[in-house]
């Protein structure tokens, strides 16, 4: 198959029936089938899915190219036992439509974007218990994913991520040799998708070599919020991800991720020094981050805001995280390595990307006020918003030269980084 757009939730289960004879694991929170493809005949058993977020499309299409690979190679159809589910959050899938058509923009992905509370995302919503903390609240499709786990014990777990802007970084359940990391930067560079070499998504990654980083789990963020003086029970909204949750079942469980932009600059690889600290950098983010915070809530007290839609909830639980996470990561920025000059990826991660990431969130306050009331207050609030969306876009041109990269690029990257991994695996 050969993609140059994302398909919608009915292609998708169309395609996969057009390719496969799929079965149903369980139904979304509306009541829409979650389909599995079980593929092969091996011992091991392996389990692929993706929308591992609501806004990661990538993820289904190479589930489908993977599907049409193992039924063309005997040695992937005869190793493993495949379980693969191109679409395991319909209902968040949907909320994303708007944007999977034409040509990518941060316009029209900003103002179509849902990514839903972290209580609601496949990958931070399965059942945890760790120390004082248990969470067992998880929604409807990631119940019917757990259930899987427990029936099939995955040997291999590799949820199809994809980051929106930067560059490609990877995580693996433990450390590999040498070569392997060799081989994924290899065919990235083939790809022609540059490495992020800036800051990393969360501060207290383990990073093995860059851009690879041991992959983390709930108990990372328990230990990283308690570390800095806060009350992890009060302070954490959500399970863990299906690879943890899959070493519950089966510990010798391996876990692999490899996101993968939308967009990147080759700022995101310099790795030159700047003249600002890592400090100042983050610093200054927080500053930008308060201000969105500030107008978003400001925005939820407005008389007429739909308090039913599922972007009020969403962006009511952003603001109680995002504070939280500014008071973290403004203590944990006071540590030692926060003195040493960022590199230029790491100020770009700070200073263009960060807003990147704003604009969405802009994006989901703005389709709130679309479902909100036509009173003045909200169509003012409208105009204000449209403003901060536009003005990010311009910043973002300003200070880069993004590029798209091609669907066909980004499978062929998840698609091989899988299978380099299971090379060496099994070596």
């Amino acid at each position: 198959m050969m993609f140059t757009e994302f398909l919608t939730v009915d292609e998708l289960d169309d395609s996969l029936r057009s390719i496969s004879v799929p079965f149903t694991i369980g139904k979304s929170e509306s009541g829409r089938d979650i389909l599995c493809s079980k593929v092969g005949t091996g011992k091991r058993t392996i389990l692929v899915f993706g929308f591992p977020h609501a806004n990661e499309p990538i993820g289904s299409l190479t589930c489908l190219d993977l599907i049409e690979r193992i039924k063309s190679d005997p040695v992937l159809e005869n190793s493993f036992t495949w379980y693969v589910i191109p679409c395991a959050d319909p209902d968040g899938a949907m909320l994303n439509q708007g944007w999977f058509k034409g040509p990518f923009t941060i316009d029209k992905y900003a103002r179509h974007f849902y990514r839903g509370k972290p209580c609601m995302q496949t990958d931070w919503s399965f059942p945890i218990k760790y120390k004082d903390f248990v969470f067992q609240d998880s929604p409807a499709h990631v119940r019917a994913l757990a259930e899987l786990i427990k029936r099939i014990r995955p040997d291999v777990v590799y949820p199809i991520h994809n980051a929106g802007f930067g560059g490609a970084y990877f995580f693996v359940s433990r450390p590999m040799p040498g070569q392997y990391y060799e081989e994924v930067i290899k065919l990235c560079h083939k790809l022609g998708i540059p490495l992020d070499l800036g800051e990393p998504e969360e501060a207290f990654m383990k990073e093995l070599q860059k851009p690879f980083f041991l992959d983390f789990g709930f108990e990372d963020y328990y230990e990283f919020v308690k570390s800095n003086g806060k009350d992890p029970v009060s302070s954490i909204y959500h399970g863990t991800t299906s690879k943890a949750y899959a070493r519950t079942i089966n510990p010798a469980s391996f876990g692999l991720v490899g996101e993968v932009p939308y967009i990147f600059d080759p700022k995101t690889q310099d790795t030159h020094s700047d003249t600002r600290t890592r400090r100042q950098n983050i610093i200054d983010d927080l500053t930008v981050r308060e201000k969105l915070i500030r107008f978003i809530k400001e925005t939820l007290m407005l008389p007429g805001i739909n308090k039913q839609s599922v972007f009020f909830d969403t962006l009511t639980t952003y603001v109680t995280n995002a504070c939280n996470g500014i008071e973290l990561e403004r203590r944990n920025a006071k540590k030692e390595a926060y003195d040493w000059h960022a590199t230029i990826a790491e100020t770009f991660t700070a200073q263009v990307i960060s807003r990147f990431y704003y604009a969405l969130r802009y994006g989901e306050l703005f389709r709130l006020l679309n479902e909100s009331g036509h009173i003045k207050e909200i169509q003012s609030a409208k105009t204000n918003v449209d403003k901060e969306i536009k003005n990010i876009e311009g910043f973002i041109s300003k200070h880069s030269t993004y590029k798209t990269v091609p669907i066909e690029n980004m499978i062929q990257l998840q698609t091989q980084f899988l299978l380099i991994t299971l090379k060496h695996l099994k070596s």
